[in-house]
């Protein structure tokens, strides 16, 4: 279920930031996107991993 989620969120972000983004600027801001990705990724496991 958490996939499908994931999915439907990341399809319409990847198409507006292709529509909306200037060429000149799509290298910069898909790297931003991408950084921000893989560090909420890699920082969910510490997140989640307390014992309340």
């Amino acid at each position: 279920m958490l996939e499908l989620l994931g999915s439907v969120f990341a399809i319409p972000f990847g198409y507006l930031l292709q529509d909306e983004t200037p060429k000149e600027f799509m290298g910069s801001v898909s790297a931003a996107a991408m950084a921000l990705h893989t560090l909420s990724m890699l920082s969910s496991p510490a997140c989640g991993n307390h014992n309340f």
